[in-house]
Parts: structure tokens; C-alpha cells; sequence
């Protein structure tokens, strides 16, 4: 499958139809929020080494989880303590702390995606979860909300169990909300490690898009 070329001006993304199964359809552009806004609206998501391009995936199937169809079986340690949308600057540190270590890799959190991520704070659109164990950040889940659908970005933790904890408290706080919708879309999310995911077909996840984001 031909792989596009974008420019930085304007932000546009080729038709996803376009993308074979693994999804890479597209290189270039920026990994702003403005970007990243669009991306999601289009259905396309971001995941590259931070010292390359920028790389667009819209994979077939998708991965998902439907958090008003999914049962949350999980007991939670008593001795954490879960905050939303707290103190963004050090949830922030903390995801790099965990993952920014050795080798640069895909899983990088860049300083350019930080700033991304605050100023989609700044519009309201993202939510995430921190949790603690004795005032010590221990595990954070991150993403970005529009309307009621839900992209991931982050879960990050010390261990398996405390992404779990952090995994299970977003579910519940997106299924009081009514969110339809959770797009784990990329390894980043660890999601096929700590969620049951749901494979979808790219064209009924983009019909989810254009019934929700219209």
C-alpha cells in the first residue's frame, strides 16, 4: 500500500479506506493537538519513534473496548488512592519516567506530545486518571475525549496490578458517563495486556466516527 507524504499546512488526511490492514497509511505533518484533533476525527492515530516522522495508522480491525458492554470485575487495593484529572504536570513526568527509559523507541513521551496533551487540557478534552500508593504516583491512564468517545493514549505503572487499578477506575468513570466508545488503537495503551479488547472493522469504527463526532 502507497504510503503519503503530508505537508505541515493543511492538515489532511488521505481516505482511511486507502490503508491496508496494518494500517500505515501516512508519514509527516505534526504531532500537535491540532493534529492529533483532526487524526482522531478522521480516524488515524499516531505512534512513531520520536526522532522520525510522524506515522498515521488506521489499522483493520480496531482495537476497542465498548465500556457500556464491558463487565468490570477487578478488587481494588485499598491501599491506592485514585484522583482525576489532578496535577497534570506530574502525571505527566511520571508516564515519562516509565516510559523514556534505555533505547528511544516508539513508546517515547516527547516533550512536543506533552504539550499536546495540555492543551488539549486547556479545551477539556482530557481526562486522566492518577493513582497513588503512600502520595507517590504510581500508575497513570491518559487520553483524549470528544463528545462521547474515548481515545487512548497512556496507561503507565510501576507493575502490571497498579495499571489494572488505574485501567479499571477510567473504565468506570467513562461507563458513569456514558461513553460508547474507548479506541485503544496502539501498544502504547498496554491494552491487550490489562482490558479484554474488541476487534471492530475499520468501516463500522469509522461509522462509529461519523455518527458521534458530526
Amino acid at each position: 500500500m502507497p504510503i503519503f507524504s503530508l505537508n505541515t499546512n493543511p492538515i489532511q488526511f488521505p481516505p482511511p479506506d486507502f490503508a491496508g490492514p496494518d494500517g500505515l497509511l501516512a508519514e509527516g505533518g505534526l504531532c500537535t493537538s491540532d493534529w492529533l484533533f483532526k487524526a482522531y476525527y478522521s480516524g488515524f492515530f499516531c505512534w512513531s519513534h520520536p526522532m522520525r516522522y510522524p506515522k498515521w495508522w488506521t489499522p483493520d480491525p480496531r482495537k476497542v473496548i465498548l465500556p457500556q458492554d464491558y463487565k468490570l470485575n477487578f478488587e481494588t487495593d485499598k491501599n491506592f488512592t485514585t484522583g482525576f484529572n489532578n496535577d497534570l504536570d506530574s502525571s505527566l513526568k511520571f508516564i515519562q519516567g516509565i516510559e523514556n527509559q534505555g533505547e528511544m523507541n516508539d513508546f517515547w513521551l516527547t516533550g512536543i506530545m506533552m504539550n499536546a496533551f495540555k492543551d488539549f487540557h486547556k479545551t477539556d478534552n482530557l481526562i486522566w486518571i492518577t493513582v497513588k500508593k503512600a502520595q507517590e504516583i504510581v500508575a497513570v491512564a491518559l487520553g483524549v475525549a470528544i463528545n462521547n468517545l474515548f481515545f487512548g493514549e497512556y496507561i503507565s505503572g510501576k507493575d502490571e496490578n497498579v495499571m489494572r487499578h488505574a485501567g479499571y477506575h477510567l473504565l468506570e468513570y467513562l461507563k458513569q458517563q456514558n461513553f460508547i466508545l474507548f479506541d485503544v488503537h496502539k501498544p502504547t495503551n498496554r491494552g491487550d495486556e490489562i482490558f479484554k479488547v474488541s476487534l471492530i472493522g475499520r468501516r463500522d469504527y469509522l461509522t462509529i466516527l461519523e455518527n458521534n463526532l458530526t
